[in-house]
């Protein structure tokens, strides 16, 4: 079945988690329940201004942030730091159409107070109930390992130190000696490359990491014709990391998995901003230096004979060939 394959497919993204879909809502629910919140503690009317700000806020904070996976303190730090973007926004927007005066200061105040601290407790109630959640018996997947190689241990290590994914690592699969597996593999390995579809039809394997490097695809095109009849879920880590990578990144080439190894970081958005950078910030940093420019080039040219400034050709972005002036 692997020998008729069809690159037209679509290769499709991870499906959107349940809590990276409640936190779409959380923040700007969040946000706006807290303002309403305020207002009534205070007494101020829901006029036609407070709903405006609130539409306002709504829609600059949907989808929501997932904070739910990282650390505390990077939650922390980047609640806070969004929050200050979002009111020096929202102030700006006030200050462009004088309608700051619609809302009360102490209002305010309050609200941008309250506002972070109310998401860092709800960030802090999701871990706890996530790392409750994967906790239970009944939540956790075992998974297994099929390479005990350098990136087969990154993939086990990457299982068993994020306490937020209910996955429970069972060991490793390999074909290997002892002498050319991971030292901490050898006590954890469970069989060879023939022994994976049984021991998951005997052990409820849930999901299933392929790590073998890119030179045995006959054993891994093998090996997902025995499990493919599984109910597990299975993933392939391609073996990149003994390359140097510059600017890596995964993409999507016409159904086509693609893996950049080196990209140009002058693609898209990055390209047109570092080309409105290099004009605008050029010119204006060309401008206020011309004078010492000017006082160098008289001072090469009463010093020395020959030209104050010369030219080179370089190689510039795509190997287009462009014409630097120098001293």
């Amino acid at each position: 079945m692997f020998n008729n394959r069809n690159y037209n497919r679509t290769f499709f993204n991870a499906p959107q988690s349940v809590t990276s879909f409640i936190a779409a809502f959380l923040e700007p629910t969040i946000t706006v329940v807290t303002l309403l919140a305020v207002m009534a503690w205070h007494d101020e009317p829901v006029l036609r201004a407070s709903m405006a700000l609130c539409l306002l806020v709504f829609a600059l904070t949907f989808p929501g942030r997932n904070r739910f996976r990282g650390k505390r303190l990077e939650a922390a730090i980047d609640i806070v730091s969004s929050w200050i973007s979002m009111l020096i926004i929202l102030w700006l927007c006030g200050y462009a159409t004088n309608s700051l005066h619609f809302f009360d200061s102490d209002v305010l105040v309050t609200w941008g107070v309250l506002t972070p601290l109310i998401q860092w407790v709800a960030v802090l109630i999701g871990k706890w109930i996530l790392s409750h959640q994967a906790a239970q018996p009944f939540a956790r997947r075992r998974a297994i390992v099929v390479g005990a190689g350098p990136l087969g241990g990154k993939v086990a290590r990457a299982l068993q130190t994020n306490p937020d994914i209910a996955t429970e690592f069972v060991g490793y699969f390999d074909d290997r000696t002892d002498g050319r597996v991971l030292p901490e593999a050898v006590s954890m390995r469970l069989g060879g490359l023939r022994d994976v579809a049984n021991y998951v039809y005997a052990h409820g394997i849930h999901e299933v990491y392929i790590t073998l490097p890119l030179g045995s695809q006959p054993r891994i095109v093998q090996l997902l014709e025995d499990v493919q009849g599984t109910t597990a879920s299975l993933y392939f880590a391609p073996d990149v990391f003994g390359i140097s990578i510059i600017q890596g990144r995964l993409q999507d080439m016409n159904g086509v998995p693609v893996v950049g190894i080196c990209e140009t970081p002058f693609t898209g958005t990055n390209g047109l901003v570092k080309r409105l950078s290099d004009i605008v910030l050029g010119s204006i940093i060309l401008v206020l230096i011309s004078p010492i420019l000017l006082g160098l080039a008289i001072g090469v040219k009463l010093s020395s004979p020959g030209p104050a400034i010369f030219k080179q050709r370089r190689n510039g972005l795509d190997g287009e060939e462009i014409i630097v002036y120098k001293f």
